[in-house]
């Protein structure tokens, strides 16, 4: 039942919480290895198993799904090494910084809210992404793209209309 779901994740017993840090320990022992360029994309399943820490396994850690590591940042690092998450970060800070922009430039109340509401959402995806790897999933991966587009053209539209008045 639920009461007895959130006893057992409250006290660390709970098999979704055990089996990520049964990964999440995996991708920290394998980031030494190829930290730099990283394993390749979707290699995670096909290497994690010698690094795995016997004390987190559930019934789930045969993985027959092949899914990865539940935490996107964890992901890039295994993946596609340092470089790949510094360039996602990067990404992520400018996409930011943008979006302040656009959001200093506008003088309309509602692409105020607009802009705040897209990054809010994407600031609520990024944290959904330290305990799931769903950017690249096409529900939640679309979303973030289209934020990003949508914080790209109001910082354009706002960058033109303030290079007019000038």
């Amino acid at each position: 039942n639920f009461e007895d779901h959130i006893g057992a994740t409250f006290e660390l017993k709970d098999m979704s919480t055990m089996e990520r840090f049964h990964r999440w320990i995996a991708a920290f022992r394998m980031m030494p290895e190829l930290s730099f360029t990283g394993y390749g994309p979707g290699t995670f399943f096909h290497y994690y198993k010698p690094y795995t820490s016997r004390l987190f396994e559930t019934y789930v850690s045969e993985n027959e799904d092949q899914s990865t590591v539940h935490n996107y940042f964890l992901l890039l690092v295994i993946e596609q090494g340092w470089i790949g998450l510094l360039l996602f970060l990067g990404m992520v800070i400018y996409l930011f910084v943008v979006g302040q922009r656009a959001y200093h430039n506008c003088h309309d109340r509602r692409d105020k809210r607009v802009i705040m509401a897209v990054l809010v959402a994407t600031l609520i995806i990024l944290t959904n992404n330290f305990m799931a790897d769903l950017v690249e999933v096409d529900k939640v991966g679309s979303f973030f793209f289209i934020n990003m587009a949508l914080i790209i053209n109001f910082d354009l539209k706002y960058r033109l209309e303030k290079e007019e008045l000038q």
